[in-house]
């Protein structure tokens, strides 16, 4: 369906039925760009310099959207190995203290059970 409205749009840049055709299925067909440069060529009418500039342009804007995504799907990785990283080490703090708390645990009993012996002892 999308090469019958390029072709439909290119044949004739008014007819609003392929235009919206192109314009509807551009994402879904991962086209946007092709899209967006016949667009803009159509504004550009035979001026092949135009054209050549809008064409220019599209693939321009193209390559900085494609490397502010790099940039910003590299930072967001960053962000998450620096949070895995943290999560990692609060996780060894909290073994740790489960640890202490064991053994806080165990010398606390030893203590009450020795506390009772002695009281047995003097007769309470």
């Amino acid at each position: 369906a999308m090469e019958a409205f390029l072709k439909a749009f290119q044949l004739d840049d008014s007819n609003q039925i392929a235009e919206d055709g192109m314009k509807r299925l551009a994402a879904a067909s991962g086209r946007e760009q092709q899209v967006a440069s016949v667009l803009l060529i159509a504004v550009a009418g035979n001026d092949a310099l135009v054209a050549g500039r809008v064409s220019d342009a599209v693939g321009l804007l193209g390559a900085y959207t494609d490397r502010v995504v790099r940039s910003a799907v590299a930072s967001v990785q960053a962000e998450v190995g620096a949070l895995q990283r943290d999560a990692k080490s609060k996780q060894e703090s909290i073994d740790i203290l489960k640890h202490e708390v064991v053994a806080l645990q165990a010398s606390s009993t030893a203590a009450i059970a020795s506390f009772a012996g002695v009281r047995e002892e003097v007769g309470a």
